[in-house]
């Protein structure tokens, strides 16, 4: 179609199109909270494999308590070597914020290692996939942050492309679902996840992301701890393997006192509806692992399904922080 001076409409009209473009792509803020969270899939998706390995022989409860306990410790040094004093270890005001992080936290962790133990692995995974909707409805009531048609959209794309991962290739499995008490309790666990994601910036009064991540381990290892001091007695720590104690390190130190503080400064730049959503990744990032270690071939489905979820979170990433 042409317009009167008999130039195509199109190319009198891309320049708005490629302005429109540019204002859509996320600040460098934004950026940066990506660039974490992202960060946060890849190390993320070795708790799955390490997770199911130790609970052969710990107690979800007790595996919990000591990978928060290991992890509180070690975060403790970390903060008084970075800020070389121990004043950074003083509550901060309103601790009670920070119980309650941790309490949601800690329940997640609890109810994710409890299903891995209790359930089929697919079903886990699949309800994992519903961490970004609970995350959505969270921050709307909580926060009033609202996903557009376009997010909304890309979250869909991207769940779908996750779920053919999780169904290897076949989305009709779905309705073969058996949701047991281990599947149920991993949805509060989820659902918990996605309340804190809504409530760290609505509670967060400019902490340093360090010390922010560091009292939420501390308040989860105050509310579990007590709660598994019976599966704690019940556990052989001194007859546990090296592999056990490989794993409760890995769980510890990468995956609570690392990941942590990639999840604050991810949250406090994007809403939590897309933190929670680069989560599709992890069973991308897992499938990667397993080809690359030998354990499992591709298989045909891979490229398509990992196609729609990379497809979604772009589509995501590129629509503008409205706050």
């Amino acid at each position: 179609m042409e317009s009167k001076t008999g130039i195509p409409r199109i190319a009198m009209e891309w320049p708005k199109m490629f302005e429109k473009l540019l204002a859509s792509i996320p600040d460098k803020e934004q950026l940066k909270g990506y660039a974490a969270i992202l960060t946060f899939t890849v190390l993320v998706a070795g708790t799955f494999p390490l997770g199911a390995a130790a609970i052969s022989n710990i107690e979800p409860a007790a595996l919990v308590a000591a990978r928060l306990l290991l992890a509180t410790v070690v975060f403790a040094v970390f903060l008084i070597i970075r800020h070389r004093n121990t004043a950074v270890l003083k509550p901060p005001p309103k601790f009670w914020r920070f119980l309650i992080f941790g309490g949601l936290l800690g329940f997640h962790f609890f109810s994710q290692f409890t299903a891995l133990e209790t359930s089929d692995p697919v079903s886990v995974g699949f309800i994992f996939t519903l961490v970004p909707l609970f995350s959505g409805i969270f921050a709307w009531l909580i926060v009033g942050q609202r996903l557009n048609i376009r997010e909304i959209g890309g979250i869909l794309i991207a769940a779908t492309g996750t779920a053919l991962l999780i169904f290897d290739g076949k989305l009709s499995n779905l309705f073969e679902l058996n949701l047991g008490k281990g599947e149920i309790l991993f949805l509060w666990g989820v659902a918990a996840y996605g309340l804190y994601s809504a409530l760290v910036k609505y509670l967060s009064q400019g902490e340093a992301v360090d010390q922010f991540a560091f009292w939420t381990t501390v308040g989860a290892a105050l509310i579990v701890i007590p709660l598994s001091l019976q599966s704690v007695s019940q556990v052989d720590w001194w007859g546990l393997a090296e592999a056990d104690w490989l794993t409760i390190g890995y769980l510890a130190i990468v995956t609570t006192v690392i990941t942590f503080m990639l999840t604050q400064y991810a949250l406090i730049r994007i809403s939590a509806a897309k933190v929670t959503a680069m989560g599709y990744l992890v069973p991308l990032f897992v499938v990667l692992f397993e080809v690359a270690s030998g354990v499992t071939q591709v298989n045909p489905y891979v490229a398509p399904a990992s196609l729609l979820t990379v497809s979604g979170l772009v589509i995501m990433l590129l629509v503008k922080q409205q706050d």
